[in-house]
């Protein structure tokens, strides 16, 4: 005759409190559908309710011996039903603390661990420029460079993801995050919006579920030139729950930072250079002051050599800093044809790294045009307008070179486009109205001559302007 409920309950507490306490830890349902993942185990926050089946299961498994001894507790606590609660409980959504686990191999213990998945989505521009739309695709490819640094996550193919996104209507995020996740496989989202006002970029990022549920929420507000960079690092550590850079400027130093950053935008190179360099005095190793510093000197005629000094600074430090490399390569462009063919080999260099680094797709065109190598110039120009067709200087760079080969209409179309996009670059415009002129286009061609001299041109550029206006009388 078996024993009733009640006394088996008790020898079964008797026997558990006797042996060393055991430790069941709860799946981790969040990242695996709701099924658990048998690959990880949670810690944190958990409470399970074990019903008298799942004990019975435990029982069957723990076999004989000392193991049997200790579960002796659970098969006395199988004639018991628990409670039917929820098998756990979460005091906020987090991103779970993961452990591998030891699969045993012989006398092996091969630890295992399976990766998050996340897919960058392309950031929202909110700052309503034209001029900036490029910036969306940039900050993002940045921040996957940032998180491949990172243990314990893996990416979504670009390729794939840009052909799940092209298929989808982006005004909802809960809609794109829950399709993405699906389509893609994806257990983590990346999505984000950034303001650009006059090269000072801030950007804000958040990690999601698939459920839309945000985990985390990062910011940065830099100068573009450091987007691949420092605001790479500092998103991607901190999206994912680790210690971002120091930096250690105080807050006075930032707002001089900022505002050189501002000078530099607004042409005013040399107070942009007397900024940075009052900061340096007390942080001489700061790279992003360093590499604006190093751009600054670089806009200012016969200061080629200080500017190299800067980047070669940084590169001691970082020797795969992207923004320092691209800085020695436009150091480079501005010498002789041997200098130029040079600064191919550095832009080469960034480009096995960031493929999709427009600005280097850009000045590599450039070099090539300069060493004579036309068909990889176009060829360079195109892919980074096929990484993202908002980016103006790659387009810019086409009319230029379609204008030198006689293909008009060509020319036309790509100065169309470079000055829509680039609607305060005096250059723009010159662009446009030589392509319309050649078309026979004399009246648009005198307006684009004119729209050029309200775009504030250097004084080579002005003079230009106006003697193209004096060819012929326009409108």
């Amino acid at each position: 005759m078996s024993e009733a409920p009640g006394k088996l309950y008790n020898r079964g507490m008797a026997d558990w409190n006797r042996k060393p306490s055991a430790e069941v830890a709860a799946p981790d349902v969040r990242s695996s559908g709701g099924r658990g993942n048998v690959n990880q185990r949670a810690r944190g926050p958990r409470r399970f309710n074990i019903s008298a089946v799942s004990l019975a299961v435990l029982w069957f498994l723990a076999g004989s011996g000392e193991a049997a001894e200790r579960c002796g507790a659970l098969n006395s606590l199988c004639a018991v039903t628990l409670s039917s609660q929820p098998a756990f409980e979460a005091n906020s959504i987090r991103e779970p603390t993961v452990e591998p686990r030891d699969d045993h191999v012989g006398s092996r213990r091969v630890p295992t661990k399976v990766p998050l998945t996340i897919a960058v989505l392309p950031f929202k521009n909110s700052s309503g420029r034209v001029a900036s739309e490029h910036l969306g695709g940039t900050i993002a490819r940045a921040l996957e460079n940032g998180l491949l640094r990172v243990e314990g996550y893996r990416l979504v193919e670009r390729a794939r993801l840009k052909e799940v996104l092209d298929e989808m209507d982006l005004k909802s995020v809960g809609i794109v995050a829950g399709r993405v996740s699906e389509l893609t496989e994806a257990n983590r989202l990346v999505v984000g919006e950034y303001d650009d006002q006059s090269g000072i970029v801030d950007v804000s990022a958040r990690i999601l579920m698939p459920s839309s549920d945000v985990i985390r929420a990062a910011h940065w507000r830099g100068h573009v030139s450091a987007v691949h960079d420092a605001m790479a690092a500092q998103l991607a550590a901190e999206l994912t729950g680790q210690a971002p850079p120091a930096r250690g400027l105080s807050k006075q130093q930032e707002d001089l930072y900022r505002e050189a950053c501002g000078l530099y935008e607004r042409g005013e190179w040399t107070r942009a250079c007397e900024a940075c360099t009052q900061i340096l005095e007390q942080h001489p190793a700061d790279v992003d002051v360093l590499i604006l510093r190093g751009n600054a000197e670089l806009e200012r005629r016969g200061r080629t050599r200080l500017a190299r000094r800067d980047f070669e600074k940084v590169l001691k430090s970082d020797r795969g800093h992207l923004a320092a490399r691209v800085g020695i390569a436009r150091v480079l462009l501005t010498g002789d044809k041997g200098a130029a063919a040079k600064a191919v080999g550095w832009l080469e260099e960034v480009l096995e790294q960031e493929p999709g680094h427009l600005q280097a797709l850009a000045l590599a065109a450039v070099a090539h045009l300069r060493i004579g190598k036309e068909a990889t110039a176009e060829s360079l120009a195109r892919r980074a307008v096929e990484f993202c067709p908002e980016y103006g200087e790659a387009w810019q760079i086409l009319a230029h070179l379609y204008s030198a080969q006689e293909r008009n209409a060509e020319a036309l179309t790509a100065a169309q486009s470079t000055a829509r996009l680039l609607p305060d670059c005096a250059d723009s415009w010159m662009i446009l109205g030589d392509a319309q002129r050649r078309q026979g286009l004399a009246d648009a061609a005198a307006r684009s001559y004119r729209r050029g001299l309200t775009c504030r041109p250097s004084p080579d550029l002005e003079e230009l302007l106006e003697a193209r206006l004096r060819q012929f009388d326009g409108p």
